[in-house]
């Protein structure tokens, strides 16, 4: 199949991209989330503040958590079917897509 090889590797080249633009996503939402809570500092303040119980709108960054895990899941997949074997290979993108899963997911459903 002559088009198999150029949509695998088209796959490879998004799911890198998820992991590009994850923290570019998060960055720009909890920046945005910031400027809209009222009394909110970036420099002093904790960025999981802006998605808590008492923010203004946790629903910004709870959506924004829950983008960057799915994010770093997808990634997480890429690296190892990118990977293809090896030391590391599979370590790596299962300590990747745990992060995902906690870091993003996990703050994205936890009060």
């Amino acid at each position: 199949m002559p088009g198999s090889r150029d949509n695998q590797d088209n796959l490879l080249k998004f799911l890198a991209l998820c992991g590009v633009a994850a923290p570019i996503v998060f960055g720009i939402l909890a920046t945005v989330a910031g400027f809209i809570y009222q009394g909110y500092s970036h420099g002093t303040q904790a960025v999981s503040e802006l998605g808590g119980v008492e923010a203004q709108y946790p629903l910004l960054q709870n959506a924004n958590f829950f983008v960057i895990g799915v994010l770093f899941i997808a990634f997480a997949f890429g690296l190892y079917r990118g990977l293809g074997g090896g030391r590391g290979s599979t370590l790596g993108p299962v300590l990747v897509g745990i992060f995902g899963v906690s870091a993003g997911l996990g703050n994205a459903f936890l009060p």
